[in-house]
C-alpha cells in the first residue's frame, strides 16, 4: 500500500493507493491465488449457462476438460481412448458421481485405502483427494495423503496452471469460435 501524507500535518493521510497498481510482476502467494479464484466465473453462472444451452451442452464437458488438461501441458491420447488423458491412464483413480454424498464417499474411500495399506504394510500408497465445494478454505478440496495441500503448494500450482491457460487462451478461442464455451477462464 502506498500512503501519501500531508506535508502540513504528517498524521493526515491524503490517499492510500494499493501498490499492486504499480507492480510490474503479479504476486504469487496464496492470498493472491484466492483473489484470482474469487474473480473467476462462479459455478452458479456456469450451471445457469448449462441450463440455457440444454442437455447437449453437458455432452461437451469431457472433451472440454481434456482440452484444459492439454492446455496445461498433459498429453492426451489420440487412439481409441482419445477422450481420456494418457497421463491419467497410469493412475488408479476412483471417480465418484451423483447428486448427494460424493464428498463423504470419497473421504471414506481415501481413508480406507490409506488405513489398509498402513496396517498391512503391503506397499507405500500415496492418495490424492479432490472434492468440491469446500467448507472453510479452498485448500480443503485438495488433499495429499489425508492432509490439505499447503498454501505455498496451492499457490504455486494454481499460478502454474493459470499461466499455461492464459498462454494458450488466444489459440484456444481461435480454434473454437463456432463452439459455445462455458468456462471460468473466458
Amino acid at each position: 500500500m502506498l500512503v501519501l501524507l500531508s506535508r502540513a500535518n504528517p498524521r493526515y493521510i491524503l490517499r492510500a493507493i494499493p501498490t499492486r497498481l504499480f507492480s510490474t510482476a503479479m504476486a504469487r502467494n496464496y492470498a493472491d491465488a484466492i483473489d484470482k479464484i474469487n474473480g473467476l466465473q462462479t459455478n452458479a453462472s456456469i450451471l445457469e449457462a448449462l441450463r440455457k444451452a440444454g442437455p447437449r451442452m453437458n455432452s461437451q464437458s469431457l472433451p472440454e476438460m481434456c482440452e484444459y488438461v492439454r492446455r496445461i501441458g498433459y498429453e492426451v491420447r489420440t487412439n481409441l481412448f482419445s477422450h481420456l488423458p494418457s497421463a491419467f491412464n497410469a493412475l488408479n483413480i476412483i471417480h465418484v458421481t451423483g447428486t448427494k454424498g460424493k464428498g463423504s464417499t470419497c473421504a471414506f474411500a481415501e481413508s480406507i485405502l490409506r488405513h489398509h495399506h498402513e496396517t498391512t504394510g503391503v506397499r507405500t500408497l500415496r492418495t490424492g483427494l479432490f472434492t468440491s465445494p469446500h467448507l472453510v478454505a479452498v485448500r480443503e478440496r485438495i488433499r495429499i495423503d489425508g492432509r490439505p495441500v499447503s498454501e505455498e503448494v496451492f499457490a504455486r500450482y494454481f499460478f502454474e496452471c493459470l499461466d499455461r491457460l492464459e498462454e494458450t487462451k488466444e489459440q484456444y478461442f481461435e480454434n473454437s469460435k463456432d463452439r459455445v464455451k462455458v468456462s471460468g477462464w473466458e
